[in-house]
């Protein structure tokens, strides 16, 4: 349980958190409030002290956003918090050709798009090689040039997030090729890695895991590079939908062609500790937002998010 003031974790508080991901799908005809309530009951009972849950990824206009936010029952067990405010989770619905795609785009995208492959591409001083990952055999491969490039974010040394080259990553990456869904990218500028593209293709869609860049290549536009790179790639694979998945940013924007909104949430179970930790988490929250909205304001936010972000990879 972390309190983050602009993204940085000040303090934590050690837990275990089970994560349910969007909804639970159902049959026609059943009762999912009554499912719902079962389900999260049964849950309470069973989660020890240092144990909570988080709901990522909830569609604030479903059936299960909708009990989340409304069930008066829920409520007298758990503490829902929400994590971050809510966002636009954005996909690409996939045209059958490329050019369609950059069509598609607004005229300031498609400008810069078409400026920075030109830049990188034409530099004769740059040799560039593309890699895609997709079987067993790559994994030993990706895995280490991938972590590479991690490391250098801001992601991985301000809040000790990305990709890494272990035994967990591997296992979970050799389940999704034996099954066919891997599938990452790899740009390679002057025989060094460059930025990175992880995520998985099942049932006509690719979801969009995890992706980094190395900021000493950042006046190249790598990170976008690469994504229209990928874009081409699955527009020729047939993929008809690209989920970004998470979260929401300037490119994503630019990119997209849809979103729907979402949110994430803690369900705190009302237990000692964890109940009294949460009412100090609301209001660490509701201070750290208000603070947040007043120097948003005055235009100082970006400004502060981005000299973090920059002291991080110097």
């Amino acid at each position: 349980m972390s309190f983050e003031l602009f993204g940085i974790s000040l303090w934590e508080y050690r837990i275990r958190r089970y994560s349910i991901t969007a909804g639970p799908l159902f049959s026609d005809g059943v009762k999912t409030e009554d499912v719902f309530l079962n389900l999260l009951d049964y849950l309470w009972k069973i989660l020890q002290k240092r144990e909570t849950l988080f709901v990522l990824g909830v569609e604030l206009d479903s059936s299960f956003g909708g009990f989340l936010q409304n069930n008066t029952n829920l409520q007298k067990k758990y503490q829902l918090i929400p994590s971050g405010q809510a966002y636009h989770r954005r996909l690409i619905v996939l045209p059958k050709n490329f050019d369609e795609y950059i069509q598609n785009l607004g005229y300031g995208t498609r400008k810069e798009v078409r400026r920075v492959l030109r830049r990188l591409e034409q530099d004769p001083e740059i040799t560039i090689s593309y890699r895609i990952f997709t079987t067993f055999e790559d994994i030993s491969e990706f895995l280490p040039l991938a972590q590479q490039v991690s490391d250098k974010t801001y992601q991985h040394n301000l809040l000790g997030l990305g990709i890494r080259n272990d035994i967990e990553t591997r296992r979970i990456l050799t389940t999704a090729a034996e099954n066919g869904w891997f599938q990452s990218y790899l740009l390679i500028c002057n025989q060094e890695p460059v930025a990175f593209q992880h995520g998985y293709a099942y049932g006509g869609t690719y979801y969009a895991e995890q992706t980094g860049y190395d900021p000493a290549w950042g006046d190249k536009s790598v990170g976008t590079i690469i994504q229209i790179y990928r874009i081409r790639d699955l527009i020729n694979r047939g993929i008809t939908q690209l989920d970004f998945l998470y979260g929401d940013n300037e490119r994503k924007r630019s990119l997209s062609t849809m979103y729907r909104v979402e949110q994430n949430f803690h369900l705190i179970p009302r237990k000692f500790p964890l109940g009294i930790l949460a009412y100090a988490l609301r209001g660490f929250n509701t201070l750290s937002q208000l603070g947040g909205d007043f120097i948003e304001k005055w235009g100082l936010k970006s400004k502060i998010r981005r000299f973090l972000r920059k002291w991080s990879v110097s």
